[in-house]
């Protein structure tokens, strides 16, 4: 049922909108400008943004070939902020993907502080043989 909803959507005229739409709104982009929200800036309270994504098959073609991975991009501007994206990789072979940006190390202290946040120790959590990580 959503693989059927979002094949429904998923059409070259879409991705054409979605190109247009982006190519008319990248000034924002251009000299090194951004959107970017007060957190950001390093203003107010600082933040850490945690994504926790499941994958859908993409069944097109996106003018590059097919994508194996695709995950949202998030620019963060200043001191304020970093963000962690984890999800299944595509190779349905049960491993995961962590992205991260850099923190601010003062921030790195509070995240560390927090008993929620625990070390990456896992014995499960290890790079296979010949990874080229």
């Amino acid at each position: 049922m959503v693989r059927a909803a979002i094949a429904g959507v998923t059409t070259a005229a879409r991705f054409q909108e979605l190109v247009d739409w982006m190519e008319e709104r990248k000034a924002a982009f251009r000299d090194d400008d951004k959107w970017t929200e007060t957190v950001n800036l390093g203003l107010g309270s600082p933040a850490l943004f945690m994504f926790g994504l499941l994958q859908f098959a993409i069944d097109r073609d996106l003018g590059f070939g097919k994508p194996s991975l695709v995950l949202p991009w998030v620019r963060h501007g200043r001191l304020g902020s970093a963000s962690v994206t984890v999800v299944p990789y595509p190779s349905g072979d049960g491993s995961w993907f962590f992205g991260g940006t850099r923190m601010w190390s003062r921030l790195m202290e509070v995240v560390e502080s927090d008993p929620l946040m625990k070390p990456a120790a896992n014995p499960g959590m290890v790079t296979p043989a010949g990874s080229r990580l």
